[in-house]
């Protein structure tokens, strides 16, 4: 958009009421306004940051701007400081003493449908704050269907009227006014903010300082893509309980776009649409369904601290206050961007100092002083007792800084307490006092005036200068105290039979001098009593009762225990055979005479008597039983007389038997006694027995008795 003079048909004409609202309150009220509202008086004293010494007394008066260009005519209301008395058309501040400050210049553009009285309270706190800013109220735009484009054109022909006026003779802002310009604006007025900026950065000789949108609104041209041509300091204002302009739909995307290198959008939580602006009837409507949650002042108040910030040109307009939630393109320091190269602090050295940053802060935006140098590094040399280094960031106000001061400081000293001996499971501390000294370091890699150590050693202490200014070393020798073993004695057996049994261990040890035992399991007493299967590698601290002795260690005692189930045997009689129920080892009796010689799970009797076995469960034969007695008659031994004999089938490599007792044992053996084959039989009788033999005789063993020869052939 181009912006050409305006005609000589500019005029003033009469101003509509206006009520400015609560921080409008002159100390002298004249009639033009309405008397203040107690909650306003309140207001005023809670934000006596914002009071001048001097009475404050506010002018306005309304124009109509000419713009030839484009055949148009634009009412504005201004809102200006006035000298000695509020109402329209007032001198301006200081004109009675000639001391009229140079005015800088912001441009407030209005929300859809809403009167620029709405926004009385932001231009008096603009006026009331500084005292050398006017700001201008374009009343255009307020039709049903409104040109984004011609309002937002509108708002650059109001600051350039502003710039011809000051060269205007006879004009009261004749010489009083500054190339400065914010462009500002509330919702619709918020995007149209964003045109104007990009219409008069682009097109004009303004100087635009700022950028300022409270809940803007996209329009038509995208206010979005018109933030992506803003390049000066932008501040955006959202609300928490916004559902007109909502900040994930319509408000982040105009902050993502904006190309400022200093940039904030402030969230302020529970804040409405329309209370960025005074009391309005038609915007309340249009958030009737999504309410505030806190009130018109306290939106005021948080959005005001965020505007004036902007506008003073501090780095606080993107500091959080209370909750609010900060976005910001802006680096402030936290106090550990200065890094100074080690041992080179001492009196006359040169000291090289370099500022850690984000990438993003170019140097020429690091200001050093004393020196006034810029850049990423600094260098001085160091000729007094102290001298303090700031590094300052000037990139966006200059808005943050942190220094660093340098100090003369002499060697540090080292004193280490004597150290005794220590026992083999014992602690000590060793202790170190220095002077003029940063820290302690340990040779074991700790820091402080003392450490715990648990072995015999030498250990070193270096006193580390606060300033790198020399180090101190001193160390101490620890020696062991040697200790005799405590003796362990194990009593018991390592198999536990049908849950009886275990083992005992039993410290020996001076009870007179030693108050307990504590077993490497974390029991404590002695014995120990292990009960428990398992494999053990157990030791045990025997404490003594007087700090002056050691804990004696005993050596580890290794064993395994084992449990094992010794079930009563069961004799069953199979044809000619007694056989009894599994186990490691058996011992046969008869008539209660143990049968020597034969140690297996089957007995074939040699006589009529009563029969009975013991059964071992284990390899050591420490867990056994003895079963029942069986009598066996040996004329009636065999129970399956008329039984048919077994049948065998030979082929495949295999032979086959069936008509076997169930678990009746078959063997393949050769002429010279070698077994080649085993096995037992089923449930149903049958056993299979694989070979490898092509040809020869080899003897097929039934049980114990039955022996019948096998001829294999090729």
């Amino acid at each position: 958009m181009a912006h050409t003079a305006a005609s000589e048909n500019e005029s003033r004409q009469p101003t509509p009421d206006f009520n400015p609202g609560f921080r409008n309150t002159p100390r002298r009220r004249s009639a033009a306004f309405p008397r203040p509202r107690p909650w306003a008086i309140l207001i005023a004293f809670l934000h006596a940051s914002w009071l001048v010494a001097a009475p404050y007394y506010e002018g306005k008066m309304r124009v109509t701007i000419r713009d030839t260009a484009r055949g148009r005519d634009i009412p504005v209301t201004i809102i200006y400081p006035a000298d000695g008395a509020s109402g329209t058309d007032k001198p301006l501040v200081g004109t009675a003493a000639k001391t009229i400050p140079t005015f800088n210049v912001v441009v407030m553009g209005h929300g859809f449908q809403m009167p620029v009285t709405a926004y009385a309270s932001f231009a008096t706190n603009i006026c009331k704050t500084f005292g050398n800013y006017v700001v201008m109220l374009p009343e255009t735009g307020s039709s049903l269907f409104p040109s984004h484009a011609e309002f937002a054109a509108d708002m650059v022909s109001c600051a350039q009227y502003m710039q011809r006026e000051n060269m205007r003779q006879g004009s009261i802002w004749y010489g009083h006014v500054a190339n400065n310009t914010i462009m500002a604006g509330h919702s619709m007025g918020g995007g149209a903010a964003f045109l104007a900026a990009k219409d008069a950065l682009k097109n004009t000789s303004l100087n635009l300082t700022a950028v300022i949108g409270l809940a803007p609104a996209e329009t038509n041209p995208s206010a979005k893509a018109a933030a992506a041509s803003v390049t000066v300091p932008t501040l955006i204002l959202a609300g928490g309980k916004d559902c007109v302009t909502p900040l994930a739909g319509t408000v982040q995307p105009i902050y993502d776009s904006v190309a400022a290198a200093c940039k904030v959008l402030a969230l302020i939580p529970g804040a409405g649409h329309c209370q960025f602006a005074d009391e309005n009837t038609t915007c309340a409507l249009g958030e009737f369904n999504c309410r505030p949650t806190i009130g018109r002042t306290a939106q005021f108040d948080r959005s005001f601290h965020y505007i004036n910030a902007l506008i003073r040109g501090t780095d606080s307009v993107a500091r959080a206050i209370d909750d609010t939630e900060i976005q910001t393109s802006m680096v402030f320091f936290t106090g550990k961007e200065i890094t100074v190269d080690s041992l080179t602090v001492c009196p006359g050295d040169t000291v090289r100092l370099r500022a850690k940053v984000p990438a993003s802060l170019a140097p020429e935006h690091l200001l050093w002083q004393p020196g006034n140098v810029r850049g990423s590094t600094y260098t001085m040399v160091l000729r007094d007792t102290a001298l303090r280094v700031t590094l300052t960031n000037t990139q966006c106000f200059s808005q943050t800084a942190t220094s660093v001061t340098v100090r003369q400081h002499p060697l540090p000293t080292l004193a280490m307490d004597p150290a005794g001996d220590i026992c083999p499971e014992g602690s000590l501390t060793l202790r170190a006092r220095a002077e003029h000294a940063a820290r302690i370091e340990w040779s074991t890699g700790e820091v402080g005036d003392s450490i715990r150590i648990t072995s015999p050693g030498t250990y070193r202490a270096t006193s580390i200068s606060r300033y790198g200014c020399g180090t101190v070393t001193d160390s101490v020798v620890v020696r062991p105290i040697v200790t005799p073993r405590v003796r362990v004695d194990q009593r018991g057996d390592t198999l536990i039979c049908n849950g009886l049994g275990g083992v005992e261990l039993t410290a020996v040890y001076d009870a007179e001098r030693y108050e307990r035992v504590i077993w490497s399991n974390g029991q404590t007493g002695s014995p120990l009593v292990i009960t428990k299967p398992g494999t053990y590698a157990l030791s045990a601290r025997v404490l003594p009762r007087d700090e002056a002795d050691c804990v004696l260690r005993t050596d580890t005692v290794r064993f395994t225990l084992r449990s094992t189930d010794a079930p009563t045997p069961v004799l069953a009689l199979r044809r000619d055979t007694l056989w009894s129920t599994p186990g490691v080892s058996y011992v046969w009796q008869v008539d209660a005479e143990p049968i020597l010689g034969w140690n297996a799970q089957y007995l074939i009797p040699t006589r009529s008597g009563r029969y009975s076995v013991t059964v071992a469960y284990d390899g050591d034969g420490m867990c056994k039983a003895t079963s029942e007695g069986l009598d066996v008659n040996l004329a009636t031994s065999v129970a399956d007389g008329g039984a048919l004999p077994p049948s065998i089938r030979i082929g495949d490599g295999r032979v086959t038997v069936t008509g076997l007792i169930a678990g009746e044992r078959l063997r393949l053996v050769s002429l010279l006694g070698q077994v080649g084959a085993e096995d037992a039989a089923d449930q149903t009788g049958r056993a299979v027995l694989s070979t490898s033999i092509a040809h020869g005789i080899q003897l097929l063993v039934i049980g114990t008795r039955n022996v019948v020869p096998i001829l294999f052939a090729r």
